[in-house]
């Protein structure tokens, strides 16, 4: 049988992101001189990860939440900026060695029809990251292509079916079958239900927290839904127009907001009381754009607390006093934590 490829080392800390930045050059055609812009997705994001936890990594659509995941899963190179695996800078690495480290990395994608190749059956699909890898014989593939469909709860006879043959539910399962198929340290889980019915997204949450357990990963859960993020999370971090503004546990997060972009969030989640009546603090719809940002806080453009300060200068991350892990990157907080 095909043996964990885990490596366990004496740190606990897996994942550092530092200073994380993507900027996607293109040219504007507007009027008759061409210019040359930047779309910042990602500016200057920074969390940690540790080994056996699950962070979330919330936000609005555009705010560089997948492009974050998708560089430190290696399929984007970051225009500036640290990713520490293990203390390893990954953005260092020849590429002999980046290979052997993307082992450890592997993502759950969001779309279920076109990360699956349709002209491959599932046998097929999940066996492959072994063979680019040169790992085990074909014996041994098929008993962890045997193992890993009963892991995801897919019968035996899968592995000789395409996908358009199955549900998007079942597809998903695919998909989490294919990451774990090298049995990764870190898994990154690019809003894996979104696409889902209801229903079924409470069956892949089940799946996903028992394979986490069984396998002792770590896991970036990339998401937009923030019932989900608080069934699945420990951690959260919330993240707006390339930036993290808060970050802390998620009950501290959910009991305690503090950014007005997150208490925005939070009031505008559904519950299913109608007698219920949700207070949503007034902010404008109309988001900044990634190319021609605001200068100062990025968020002072919508927020209905917004100071001058707010919109001269960029706020850091500070600490909150009474809970040191909850941070917080604005203005009506000050270095201690209090309220202004």
């Amino acid at each position: 049988m095909i043996e964990s490829f885990r490596v366990m080392a004496k740190v606990t800390q897996l994942l550092d992101v530092r200073d994380l930045v993507k900027h996607f050059p293109y040219v504007q055609r507007r009027g008759c001189f061409p210019k040359k812009v930047a779309l910042r997705a990602v500016d200057g994001v920074s969390f940690s990860l540790a080994r056996k936890e699950v962070l979330g990594l919330v936000g609005e659509s555009g705010c560089g939440k997948t492009t974050t995941g998708k560089m430190i899963a290696g399929l984007l190179n970051p225009t500036d900026g640290e990713i520490l695996f293990e203390g390893e800078n990954l953005t260092g690495l020849s590429s002999g060695k980046k290979r052997l480290l993307r082992r450890r990395i592997q993502m759950i994608f969001q779309d279920t029809v076109s990360s699956l190749n349709p002209r491959m059956k599932v046998g097929a699909i999940l066996q492959e990251p072994l063979l680019v890898n040169r790992i085990g014989t074909a014996k041994e593939r098929r008993e962890r292509l045997a193992e890993i469909l009963d892991e995801v709860g897919l019968p035996p006879d899968s592995a000789g079916r395409y996908p358009h043959e199955f549900s998007g539910g079942q597809r998903q399962r695919i998909g989490i079958g294919r990451a774990l198929m090298l049995h990764p340290d870190l898994v990154i889980a690019d809003e894996p239900v979104s696409a889902l019915d209801v229903s079924i997204q409470a069956q892949i949450i089940n799946l996903l927290l028992e394979l986490q357990d069984t396998y002792e990963l770590s896991m970036l859960f990339i998401a937009h839904d923030l019932s989900v993020v608080r069934a699945v999370c420990e951690r959260v971090a919330i993240m707006y127009l390339g930036r993290i503004v808060e970050t802390g546990d998620t009950e501290s997060i959910f009991a305690h907001p503090l950014h007005p972009y997150t208490r925005a969030l939070l009031s505008a989640v559904p519950v299913p009381d109608p007698a219920v009546k949700l207070s949503v603090p007034p902010t404008s719809d109309e988001a900044s754009s990634p190319v021609n940002l605001p200068s100062g806080c990025r968020f002072a453009t919508r927020c209905p607390q917004a100071m001058p300060l707010c919109h001269q200068k960029e706020p850091g991350l500070i600490p909150d006093r009474a809970e040191p892990s909850h941070s917080v990157a604005c203005f009506l907080y000050d270095n201690n934590g209090d309220g202004i």
